[in-house]
């Protein structure tokens, strides 16, 4: 039967509100979504050359309609007790409480296009890019040349959810359907289970926590015809300006892969391509942060027909032989001028911001952009990443 299901600690660990891996992302909960989620669709595309496309659509649903609301309602209710000498966790679940006693509770839909979906519900063994997505702790759902948070990403999303429950909806490449319900809360006292709960529930048939073969239904509007993922943020915690706030974090993350056709992210009905860049860079204020000066340094650099620009393809023999570099792993591209920020912007594979390298020189004015390509360079600044 599907139901919301809790299982005993066994009298081990006893898990609180404070997840490192939630926690890690608390700080700007909005950028933070907008780049793990992006970064592992970029990271599943189907090798045919394709934009993949990454959706965000906002909606709400009647109460009834969340799955075995009584079972979760009770939940959310023994949380509440188990942290009463805990003020930060009684509050998050007296409106988690709150929450859900309304009569429509807000979703964030969030799906991808042209990537493989979530393989391996069919058997839901470790190792499979869907038991690393939805049940693994520790594990990253990237292969070795995708660099990246090395799993961690995946609590972006909890932390967007006022309810840090998601469910996994996807079709993937082979045709699979898989749906799969996770709550990470934390560990309450439970006679069911004779004690406290490891704090983790999941949404499923029965108690061997496998895939449901069938996708999620909760937006009414939507139908999924090719292969990709679908996650529902339940509960969502959103901003009144979150649109324009996804908007500026898919500009600052993603510059490069939008410019170089390789990502279309559409927000709410917005679409961004390299079609369209252009006027959500000159919506942008300069003067709003030096941030976004730079972002539209970059964007004029990438796209500038001016011969005067300077693109250096990576030559091993003088730099990079050494690490196992190979020629033309890394495009640098590079442009002087008066007042430009004496930055460069350093992007990883389909084009996911790394990080910026600062102070160069005090003397010469410019600003550049270097783009990774190579599985050698990949690999070596996915750790850098990691850090950042």
């Amino acid at each position: 039967m599907k139901k919301w299901r809790f299982v005993s600690n066994q009298n081990s660990t006893i898990v609180g509100i404070n997840d490192a891996g939630i926690e890690t992302f608390s700080a700007d909960i909005q950028r933070s979504l907008i780049r793990e989620v992006i970064q592992n669709s970029l990271d599943a595309t189907l090798p045919n050359n394709e934009p993949v496309k990454v959706e965000f659509q906002a909606f709400s649903i009647d109460q009834a309609a969340f799955p075995d609301i009584v079972n979760f309602k009770e939940a959310i209710k023994k949380c509440r007790i188990s942290s009463k000498n805990e003020p930060d966790a009684f509050r998050f679940f007296k409106y988690a409480s709150d929450f859900l006693e309304r009569d429509r509770l807000r979703i964030l839909r969030i799906s991808d296009y042209n990537t493989t979906g979530l393989t391996g519900s069919d058997t839901c063994k470790k190792g499979t890019v869907w038991s690393r997505l939805v049940k693994e702790s520790g594990s990253s759902n990237k292969d070795n040349s995708s660099g990246g948070s090395f799993g961690i990403g995946k609590s972006a999303t909890f932390a967007c959810s006022d309810l840090r429950t998601l469910f996994y909806s996807s079709l993937d490449k082979d045709g699979l359907e898989s749906n799969f319900g996770v709550a990470k809360l934390i560990s309450f006292k439970d006679k069911e289970v004779g004690g406290y709960t490891t704090g983790t529930g999941y949404y499923s048939e029965d108690e061997n926590f496998t895939a449901m073969h069938e996708m999620a239904n909760f937006d009414t509007s939507y139908h999924r015809n090719s292969s990709g993922t679908d996650i529902y943020v339940m509960g969502a915690h959103l901003t009144k300006n979150f649109k324009q706030n996804y908007i500026h974090a898919v500009l600052l993350e993603f510059l490069v892969s939008i410019v170089r056709g390789k990502l279309i992210v559409n927000i709410q009905g917005d679409t961004i391509d390299r079609h369209t860049i252009k006027k959500y860079i000159n919506d942008l204020n300069q003067y709003e942060s030096s941030e976004i000066k730079d972002l539209i340094e970059y964007y004029n650099l990438l796209t500038s027909p001016n011969p005067n620009i300077h693109r250096i393809k990576l030559d091993s023999s003088k730099y990079g032989k050494k690490y196992g570099f190979e020629d033309g792993e890394c495009t640098l591209y590079l442009r002087e001028g008066e007042n430009l920020n004496r930055k460069i912007l350093i992007t990883r594979k389909a084009g996911m911001k790394i990080f910026e390298k600062k102070n160069i020189s005090g003397s010469i004015n410019f600003t550049g952009v270097l783009v990774i390509n190579g599985e050698h360079m990949v690999r070596q600044f996915g750790a850098v990443d990691l850090v950042r």
